[in-house]
């Protein structure tokens, strides 16, 4: 927070604030236009302030899309309202504020897709243990898609199915993992993978593959 000197209100009948810091509930986590990539960050009500403040609130590592802005909740829509002026860098989201209440970072629901992935370790050795896979969806018409994960060798043989169709939260990190066997439940040979996550939100689908290097 930066508070000029003086901008505190000299109606504020309290001389001091707390933070409460919580996990967004699924409940509140999105709207028809942006979803919460951050904790919710609950300031004492009712301080206000003669000139706006500049609040500066940390975005979850992983999410975001580079498009984020400060989120006050609306008690009376119940709901998240972007605050105007407010703008993301090097993974945090600052803006103004002119009282004290609930805040949070939101980021603008994007098109179905996989806004981030990371495979590891890659190469990775099934003797030492799976390789994860972690993503994250998007999607502006749901709050949750349909995610199938599927492991192919090079040739465009289906080894392994991960996640044949299950429901995965937007813009949430989900994890996965693949032990290295195949659907038989036998261990696959030494080689690259391609491992390809589709996701369908009921509107639209989209396939995204990334690469797997096994090496036992």
């Amino acid at each position: 927070l930066d508070i000029p000197a003086g901008a505190a209100s000299p109606s504020n009948s309290i001389d001091g604030f707390t933070v409460m810091e919580s996990t967004v509930t699924r409940a509140r986590a999105s709207t028809s236009k942006y979803i919460s990539v951050a904790q919710d960050y609950n300031f004492t009500s009712g301080f206000v302030f003669t000139s706006p403040i500049n609040m500066t609130l940390p975005i979850t590592s992983g999410q975001g899309n580079g498009k984020e802005v400060l989120g006050l909740w609306n008690i009376g829509n119940n709901t998240w309202d972007p605050v105007t002026g407010s703008s993301s860098v090097n993974g945090a989201v600052s803006g103004p504020a002119s009282h004290f209440s609930e805040y949070t970072v939101l980021s603008s629901l994007q098109p179905i897709g996989v806004t981030f992935s990371n495979i590891a370790p890659n190469p990775f050795s099934p003797d030492r243990g799976p390789v994860s896979i972690e993503y994250i969806c998007s999607s502006q018409n749901s709050s949750s898609v349909k995610a199938t994960l599927k492991i192919f060798n090079m040739a465009g043989k289906l080894i392994r199915t991960v996640v044949d169709g299950q429901l995965r939260p937007v813009g949430i990190l989900n994890t996965e993992t693949w032990d290295g066997k195949n659907d038989r439940g036998r261990m696959c040979l030494n080689g690259r993978y391609l491992l390809q996550i589709e996701l369908d939100d009921a509107v639209s689908k989209k396939q995204s593959i990334y690469s797997i290097a096994l090496v036992r």
